[in-house]
């Protein structure tokens, strides 16, 4: 689940993962249900991570089988049980494989989507279903509008480390519709969540990318000072930290009669 971009990129650590294994999880049961795994069929995991939805899914009865660049949460997802394979989603190979597949909160950390798409296409058999959710536009705002001063005072510009995309509706439909699905669900809704730790271990946990180069030192002031400038608006009267969440949901069905170069340009 992770992307380069320019010289620094997003570290995965499965410890730090894992304490948001849950949180993930559970924000995505209703994602399943539109999956709707059927013991027999095959599913492809985008982006499984240490592994925990792809057993969720797995619960359901189907064969799981899934991607991730991060070698240490693949190594997670393995002791879990399932089969997963330390690759991006772009450099996915098999075809004509799957009748199903999921994607988890993992495209909003590919800038240029169409390649990754492209493959999870070609994987799917004809028929097959692609459901899946990632941040939309909008997506935790407020983070940002507080990271950007404090990274700036470093001499960090957001805009060159920036390693999220979050499209709107219109935009991914475009690029779902470009690679040659059908279209048959795109929502974007909020969905502010809450956080399991402090604003601070979220930082590090999912936005080390934007803190590369500083010392152990210099990342725990920063995290301090968002932590101080976030109290007003992200901090619940009983302590816990809720982020403005937004999320782009969809579903999309590789046509029975698609052919297999469509989305490559």
């Amino acid at each position: 689940m992770n992307h380069e971009k320019g010289e620094a990129q997003q570290r995965w650590r499965s410890a730090q993962y894992a304490r948001y294994t849950g949180v993930v999880a559970d924000l995505a049961t209703d994602l399943i249900d539109l999956l709707d795994p059927q013991p027999g069929q095959k599913v492809l995991d985008v982006g499984c991570g240490d592994g925990a939805f792809s057993n969720r899914i797995r619960a359901r009865g189907a064969e799981v089988v899934g991607i991730d660049p991060a070698p240490d949460l693949v190594r997670s997802a393995r002791l879990r049980g399932i089969e997963a394979h330390v690759c991006a989603a772009q450099d996915f190979t098999q075809q004509n494989v799957f009748d199903k597949a999921v994607s988890n909160a993992v495209f909003h950390w590919i800038p240029a989507p169409r390649p990754a798409l492209a493959a999870v296409f070609r994987a799917l058999r004809p028929g097959g279903r692609f459901v899946g959710e990632l941040g939309g536009e909008g997506n935790i705002a407020s983070v940002i509008r507080i990271l950007v001063p404090l990274l700036a005072a470093r001499g960090i510009e957001f805009a060159a480390r920036n390693p999220w995309n979050f499209p709107s509706a219109e935009s991914w439909k475009a690029e779902l519709e470009a690679t040659g699905f059908e279209i048959e669900a795109v929502e974007l809704f909020e969905r502010p969540t809450p956080l399991p730790t402090s604003f601070g271990d979220w930082i590090d946990t999912f936005a080390n990318v934007l803190l590369a180069g500083l010392d152990a030192s210099a990342r725990s002031e920063l995290e301090q000072e968002a932590e101080a400038a976030g109290e007003q608006i992200l901090r619940q009267p009983d302590g816990t930290w809720v982020l403005d969440y937004v999320r782009l949901r969809f579903v999309a069905i590789k046509p029975r009669t698609s052919q297999q170069n469509i989305g490559e340009s």
